[in-house]
């Protein structure tokens, strides 16, 4: 049986969170007086999709699909399908990865990773999301030449969902107020 994977494209979305109507307003393009007419007592939103009416909860995620429609989608989905466009393949502030916290020593690499916090010391390493990006930026490479393959998206995909998660680590740390600290945090997911 032939099998398909899906293309890698970006879309727009936005979550609803209940109390974002201007957000929301802005994106789906239309009036507050439509939206009146269309949302509901308990707070969802209806959307014409190529599939019908589906109704767009609180917390669902709204997207705008390749021909321009919107549809609703589960935020527990939503997370395990997307992430963030801007986390693809960069780390803001980051600038060039790696400069002399990966040595290559007699074919093999010495990697020196973080020591403390950086909000209670000073950068003297790498992190978990630099060397990933080591990795992503060279399955990347493969994939822009003639070593392209199923394989090396996959890896990539998982890359990204890595990166992902601890960009939404980073937020709770912040969110709880021990981000740069060496505490805990107390995780929002599983």
């Amino acid at each position: 049986m032939p099998k398909f994977r899906s293309r890698i494209i970006e879309k727009e979305a936005v979550r609803w969170m209940g109390n974002n109507v201007e957000e929301i307003l802005a994106f789906l393009g239309i009036d507050i007086t439509e939206f009146m007419k269309i949302s509901t007592q308990q707070g969802s939103i209806p959307l014409q999709t190529l599939q019908g009416e589906q109704m767009a909860h609180v917390y669902d995620w709204i997207i705008k699909g390749i021909g321009g429609e919107f549809y609703p989608c589960n935020d527990e989905i939503f997370r395990k399908t997307y992430i963030a466009a801007d986390w693809v393949g960069h780390f803001p502030g980051e600038g060039s990865p790696m400069t002399d916290e990966i040595n290559d020593i007699d074919g093999f690499f010495r990697i020196k990773f973080q020591t403390g916090p950086l909000g209670e010391t000073e950068r003297n390493g790498t992190t978990i999301e630099r060397i990933l990006q080591v990795a992503w930026d060279r399955l990347q490479g493969f994939q822009a030449g003639a070593f392209a393959c199923y394989e090396n998206e996959t890896a990539i995909a998982g890359i990204n969902m890595a990166i992902e998660a601890l960009r939404r680590r980073t937020i709770a740390r912040q969110e709880q107020g021990v981000e740069g600290k060496s505490l805990p945090h107390v995780s929002k997911e599983g």
